[in-house]
């Protein structure tokens, strides 16, 4: 199928019908978030780095899940898994991050759920792909 052809409402449909069933982060995240940004007309290559490697508060070795500087963090854990716990970890990503680098929002997903935080507003925004 030819993605580009399709329109945005019609790539999102398909995103859901291919991810409906996404469970496990490690072996799927990936393409999951790869489909996402294709429904939106972005080119992941351009923009997104995948384990964006992080020092952590406490010293230790972070990595974030999916990183455009300075635009967007995202956390993704697998299905069913705490949100406001892979929030929280998104948080204490910010603080190691330089300034310049430092997004606009927050996703943490766990396939099923999307939650979106502006950090300008702290309005937030949650979507279910059932």
């Amino acid at each position: 199928m030819v993605l580009s052809n399709l329109t945005m409402h019609e790539r999102a449909e398909y995103f859901v019908e291919v991810h409906h069933s996404d469970t496990y982060e490690k072996g799927q995240a990936q393409m999951y978030w790869r489909d996402f940004f294709h429904i939106f007309g972005v080119d992941i290559h351009e923009v997104v780095v995948f384990e964006e490697a992080v020092k952590k508060f406490d010293g230790s070795q972070g990595f974030i899940d999916v990183f455009w500087k300075g635009k967007l963090l995202i956390e993704h854990k697998s299905l069913g898994k705490d949100l406001n716990a892979a929030y929280s970890q998104a948080l204490e990503y910010l603080d190691q991050l330089p300034v310049e680098e430092i997004p606009e929002y927050i996703i943490v997903s766990d396939f099923q759920r999307i939650r979106l935080t502006n950090l300008i507003t702290k309005e937030e925004t949650e979507i279910h792909i059932n």
